[in-house]
């Protein structure tokens, strides 16, 4: 059987991913600076508009716990790549 405390201390385990290190948000920097880049340096080769259609339940809210690589990747899909692009031109 459980104890308060086990349950306390495995909601603490799941809650550490809300508090990253200083080492992790260097990294969380180093790969959003990374995105940044390449969306800017592919600019002037980017539409101004795309009419790609949203992939459905691709930004459903989940359970699972993403990378900031997969985060990224979902958000250059599904949200920078589709549409107006208001930074082109």
């Amino acid at each position: 059987m459980s104890t308060l405390r086990d349950k306390i201390l495995a909601l603490e385990a799941i809650s550490e991913a809300l508090e990253p290190s200083e080492a992790q948000r260097d990294q969380y920097i180093k790969e959003i600076s990374g995105f940044t880049n390449n969306f800017i340096n592919t600019l002037p080769t980017t539409n101004a508009y795309s009419n790609r259609k949203d992939t459905a339940g691709a930004m459903a809210l989940s359970k699972d716990q993403m990378t900031m690589a997969q985060i990224l990747e979902l958000y250059g899909a599904e949200v920078s790549s589709k549409g107006i692009n208001p930074a082109s031109g």
